[in-house]
């Protein structure tokens, strides 16, 4: 018998933005396991900007998130929002969040981003950023921070620096030679 068994599957929301289904797994040990998987229902694709000063200083934001109830230091990050190109979207990120703008873009990596979204994410290094005007939503609550690559190091070995996704496009972009 494989480890898990699936017993029942449930939709618990599905509307325009979000679909969440409860499913319900036997495992081999005979206990029965409940999971929640999500998704967007319409985007399937997102980037996150890692960006840079002129001066060689990382732009990061402290970022609430709802679903764990708590605040994030990360790296600007969104789904493809209809009508955008990737640049076109890590562009308008970048400027709502974090007050930047940007003239040259790297392709870094991607990755699946799953279990909990079905989202394939787009990373990007933008170096070069200049001051720009931030202009967030009302139910975004960003704060904007620079620091040398150095600091951001000691951030990330101080579990200061811990979302999952941000540390990945950081270390793809270290791997790629870019900080």
């Amino acid at each position: 018998m494989p480890k898990f068994k699936k017993l029942s599957e449930k939709i618990i929301l599905d509307n325009w933005y979000r679909k969440i289904i409860s499913k319900d797994f036997e495992v081999k040990d005979w206990k029965i396991y409940n999971y929640f998987v999500t998704s967007l229902s319409y985007w399937n694709i997102a980037t996150m900007i890692l960006p840079i000063t002129k001066h060689w200083e990382i732009v990061y934001i402290k970022e609430f998130r709802v679903w764990i109830e708590n605040y994030v230091y990360s790296f600007p990050v969104w789904v493809l929002e209809n009508g955008l190109s990737l640049e076109e979207n890590a562009r308008k990120e970048l400027r709502e969040e974090t007050w930047f703008e940007w003239w040259k873009l790297e392709y870094l990596w991607e990755t699946i981003v799953e279990n909990y979204e079905d989202i394939i994410l787009k990373y990007f290094f933008i170096n070069d950023c200049e001051f720009w005007k931030q202009n967030l939503e009302n139910w975004e609550d960003i704060e904007v921070f620079t620091c040398s690559i150095e600091e951001f190091e000691e951030m990330i070995k101080s579990w200061k620096i811990n979302c999952p996704l941000a540390l990945s496009c950081y270390t793809f972009a270290k791997l790629k030679g870019y900080v």
